[in-house]
């Protein structure tokens, strides 16, 4: 399970240092004009960095919320699929009938599943783990994204303006 989320992030990761990294380059005349204002890098690159961490901190906190409520309500929802797998296959073989042939199967039936409850815990300390590693993952790649900046010749952007 670790190595399945930690793939997640990396790809979060990913993915919000490339829409950082696009932004950076959309942005090149504003903060070449704020540059050249006398703006340092480093301020400007705080202002990327805080929406990295933006990104994450929302995304983290509606994760946790969402993983929360289905965990805490896992046994509903099961319940929900099994009904409407159970329809659709019900609807299918009634379509069917000639070709399946006669009988009752069901794809969630008790007689294969033994389970009447999925069990459930949720550990506080792993689900405050999970949304921090969150954050750091987007923070780091808001940080590794704003390296462009520090890089924008003000000079350069605003002569073809």
């Amino acid at each position: 399970m670790i190595i399945l989320l930690s793939l997640i992030f990396i790809v979060v990761g990913v993915n919000i240092y490339h829409a950082l990294r696009r932004t950076v380059y959309e942005k090149r005349e504003e903060i070449g004009i704020l540059r050249s204002i006398g703006a340092s890098g480093s301020s400007v690159r705080w202002i990327f960095i805080l929406e990295g961490i933006f990104i994450g901190g929302i995304g983290g906190f509606l994760g946790l919320l969402t993983g929360l409520a289905v965990a805490g309500n896992i046994d509903f929802l099961m319940s929900g699929v099994e009904t409407a797998v159970n329809g659709i296959q019900r609807l299918l073989q009634t379509a069917l009938e000639a070709v399946a042939g006669k009988g009752d199967f069901a794809v969630f039936s008790s007689s294969y599943y033994y389970l009447t409850e999925i069990p459930a815990e949720v550990l506080p300390l792993e689900a405050v783990m999970v949304f921090f590693f969150a954050l750091a993952t987007s923070t780091l790649a808001a940080f590794l994204a704003s390296n462009a900046v520090v890089e924008v010749n003000p000079c350069e952007v605003l002569r073809y303006e």
